[in-house]
């Protein structure tokens, strides 16, 4: 049987195989010179010696070379085995895919009739489409990994803010009904003024946990980074004291943004308190903003997922010459309570990702051990500046007064409707508190003609507060609801106002006012 196959392998037959097999085959002595090649091969290496600015026929097929390690293989084959191993090429830097380019080689020897090895046969099999597709494969699960604990942890966050901020309407609203109580001169004043301020402390580090689950309130409107920054300058000098000089490079007719302010400054800050953090007394922070076409954007050096539409992005950047950092480090400064401090300082910089990605734009980080780093924010530009910030917001006007009536308020919480009883009676309501829809409906059936307002928790657990105004504007359309939440108010414009939680009674004498008519002079 052996001998009848080996009389149907016609040399010709042979011959246009290896001519037009579409993998690169070449045919070497035992001494490794090259006899012979096919087409394919010729082809290849061609490509190839072009791609890699290194020419054909060099160190790349040469089966004798140490340079990618054909020597050993070649030694081995001469000896009588059949082996397939992987070797890889870098093209030039210069080359327009500067990617790296991975091969398969099967080595194996033919022999003459005394079973003495004549020549070795080598096969290339280009796998680099494979082993780039794997890469991908394995970048797509890690950002699926990444993006779903991100998720998780954005949930817990959302929740733990959540019921933190109704614990906070309890600590700012009391306080608030304590200080409206107190006279001017009272030794306890400033003692409630610093529960007060405490309190705003805590509302701010809610905002943050909610900025970072992608579900806090902002305030958008059209501004300069470059403005922003220079407006609080001072305030940053002050933060790094005698740490770190500060630089600013602020073009001043930088494209504007839509940002909400106070999270921008928010992100500024907490951008430029890191950077004093790493660097040693002496040390500089450069804080610079300027604009990149899209063009010129890698957007997978990356995170967050900015509008791919943009053709042009704002960017701002925090620099400093601090100690820097390896790439396994920079790769987790971004999650959640890491830290590369002696202590554990919070959400860090995964919240100011939070904020940056709620307002479609993106950050990367760039750092050296020992040179320093460079953290920064890119946003869609939006449009050119027409206007100049104010650094903090206007005083709000005192509203007017208003007609005093009865209010609805409807909370699932016990000490948020005690608390509110208490605000809605100083300021001359009178109140019907309800722990749920079916308790408000029933009290408005009775009484609906001396309501004047409604007061409704947009996230009860038991029922959805779109699907209880819904109820309500049904029977009552010209009945005023004010929602209340600690989250974005996404639903208020079809409601008639928002009180955002934590309150103090000012803010809930301002929602009033813009609902309940005023007063008669």
């Amino acid at each position: 049987m052996a001998s009848e196959r080996e009389r149907a392998l016609d040399p010709a037959i042979l011959q246009q195989l290896f001519r037009d097999a579409p993998l690169p085959i070449a045919v070497y002595g035992v001494d490794g010179a090259l006899q012979h090649s096919n087409d394919a091969h010729e082809a290849f290496a061609d490509a190839l010696g072009d791609a890699s600015g290194i020419g054909r026929f060099n160190a790349l097929y040469d089966l004798r070379s140490e340079r990618y390690g054909h020597r050993a293989p070649f030694q081995r084959t001469v000896a009588g085995e059949v082996l397939d191993y992987a070797f890889t090429v870098r093209p030039d830097v210069s080359a327009p895919a500067p990617d790296t380019l991975h091969f398969h080689r099967l080595l194996l020897p033919t022999y003459d009739p005394e079973r003495r090895i004549t020549n070795i046969v080598s096969v290339i099999i280009d796998v680099s489409d494979w082993q780039h597709a794997e890469r991908d494969k394995a970048r797509l699960h890690a950002e699926l990994q990444q993006a779903q604990k991100t998720e998780g942890l954005g949930l817990l966050a959302g929740s733990i803010a959540h019921d933190f901020n109704n614990l906070l309407v309890g600590v700012l609203g009391n306080v608030s009904l304590l200080l409206a109580r107190l006279p001017p001169g009272s030794s306890l004043r400033r003692t409630a003024e610093a529960i007060e301020l405490a309190a705003r402390r805590a509302a701010d580090v809610a905002r943050q946990l909610l900025a970072y689950a992608g579900k806090g309130r902002f305030r958008v409107e059209e501004l300069s980074l470059s403005e922003l920054a220079r407006e609080i300058s001072e305030l940053l000098r002050i933060t790094l004291a005698q740490r770190a000089e500060l630089h600013m490079e602020l073009p001043p007719n930088l494209a504007t943004v839509k940002a909400d302010a106070t999270q921008m400054r928010q992100v500024v800050m907490n951008l430029v308190t890191n950077a004093r953090d790493a660097v040693a007394h002496g040390g500089v922070i450069t804080l610079r903003t300027g604009e990149l076409p899209a063009s010129r954007v890698d957007l997978s050096a990356y995170l967050g997922r900015p509008d791919p539409q943009a053709t042009d992005f704002v960017f701002l950047d925090v620099e400093d010459t601090g100690f820097g950092m390896d790439v396994l480090t920079a790769a987790r400064i971004f999650d959640p309570f890491f830290t590369t401090k002696p202590a554990g300082r919070g959400l860090g910089l995964s919240a100011v990702l939070g904020i940056v990605r709620s307002h479609g734009g993106a950050m990367s980080v760039t750092s050296s051990p020992g040179v320093g780093t460079t953290m920064r924010v890119l946003l869609p530009a939006h449009g050119q500046p027409t206007k100049t910030l104010r650094l903090m917001p206007a005083p709000e006007p005192s509203p007017p007064a208003m007609q005093c009536g009865h209010v609805l308020v409807i909370d699932d919480e016990e000490m948020i409707r005690g608390l509110l009883t208490s605000m809605l009676e100083a300021l001359g309501h009178t109140v019907t508190p309800c722990s749920s829809a079916a308790e408000a409906l029933h009290a408005l059936e009775h009484d609906a003609k001396s309501a004047c307002c409604v007061l409704l928790d947009l996230n009860m657990p038991q029922h959805d507060g779109n699907e209880v105004f819904a109820r309500i504007r049904a029977r009552y359309p010209r009945l005023p609801v004010v929602f209340m939440s600690g989250y974005e108010a996404r639903a208020a414009p079809i409601a008639d106002g928002f009180l955002h939680k934590p309150f103090t009674m000012g803010d809930l004498r301002v929602a009033l006012s813009k609902v309940i008519a005023p007063s008669p002079q």
